[in-house]
């Protein structure tokens, strides 16, 4: 969402010949197309890339009525004024203008744009036969952010967008950090995922495994979800409990979500221990007087995605209550 705080996540499945892919029509993927459909319908859908699509997928998406917007290295040579030229080197001459106050990395910034014109050049080697004929037209912007105080330049990002967006050059800007943000998010979940998305051992049969594997996937994500809000909400105590559960000495600054996931599923394993600890609640457990080998704590072994459920709401009240 704009405040930062993820509103939904999807776990697919590892494989592309899973289950999940061969129900209904197509799977997730089908649901997935479904879904941007829907919301194409009513509105205009903006498609944020790390690097230039293909020029199929732009010819998809114009049909569709899509835009674009891609990050691009300072290296990638386009055509502007009739001659072929690096990005970097087209931005030096290019007038900016300071469109807005922002915060990059703590730090308090004003951030300068500059756009114009230019073709992609599908063949970006040098020399390449025909480049400077075919190409893709686009527009470019530049973004500088600059520190407010002595002027140092923080940051440089070239994006190249569909030439329908050249207007919206300030709101360009923003959607570029939006999506940067937004991938830092998408990266706790994919290390929630990583870390505690693991489901049941072998040795059981095919049913009770996908069980524990979709209450894995619920958990992690539950888990990392609730990583993403500690950090948004800047709660210091908690995340100083959960940065030393992970053995990290405690730091000045918010530890990373990816810290904070790793904590968690410490924090999961504990609860686990204690809830299973002999004598508890006055009922004592003779020792045994044999060694067995430790097990490994699954968060998906628990008994069904209600379990899962009930383990992440545990988790959420324990650093509520400061446990």
């Amino acid at each position: 969402d704009r405040d930062g705080l993820p509103l939904a996540a999807a776990a697919a499945p590892a494989g592309r010949t899973g289950p999940a892919l061969q129900a209904g029509q197509g799977g997730w993927e089908a649901d997935a197309a479904t879904l941007c459909a829907a919301i194409a319908a009513a509105r205009t859908v903006v498609n944020l890339l790390d690097a230039m699509p293909a020029a199929a997928t732009l010819a998809r998406w114009q049909q569709a009525g899509e835009r674009w917007l891609a990050a691009a290295r300072k290296t990638t040579r386009v055509v502007s004024g009739g001659a072929a030229v690096k990005l970097d080197a087209l931005a030096e001459t290019l007038t900016f203008h300071a469109v807005e106050d922002i915060d990059y990395r703590g730090r308090d910034a004003v951030q300068w744009i500059a756009q114009t014109p230019v073709r992609v050049l599908e063949g970006q080697a040098r020399g390449t036969r025909g480049a400077a004929e075919s190409g893709i037209e686009a527009g470019l912007l530049v973004s500088r952010v600059v520190d407010r105080e002595n002027g140092q330049t923080l940051a440089v990002h070239y994006l190249l967008c569909d030439p329908a967006l050249s207007a919206e050059g300030v709101q360009l800007a923003r959607w570029a950090r939006w999506a940067e943000a937004g991938e830092a998010q998408l990266r706790t979940l994919r290390h929630a995922m990583d870390h505690l998305g693991q489901g049941g051992q072998a040795g059981g049969n095919e049913s009770s495994l996908a069980e524990a594997q979709a209450c894995a996937r619920l958990l992690a994500l539950q888990m990392a979800v609730a990583a993403l809000r500690l950090e948004q909400a800047c709660d210091d105590s908690a995340a100083a409990f959960l940065a030393r559960l992970t053995g990290r000495a405690p730091a000045r600054q918010m530890p990373a979500a990816a810290v904070l996931v790793e904590g968690l599923g410490r924090l999961l394993a504990l609860l686990d221990v204690l809830e299973n600890y002999p004598g508890r609640g006055g009922r004592a457990t003779p020792c045994a007087t044999h060694e067995t080998p430790q097990e490994a704590f699954h968060p998906g072994d628990a008994a069904g995605l209600l379990e899962a459920s009930m383990n992440g709401s545990r988790v959420l009240q324990t650093l509520t209550q400061g446990e």
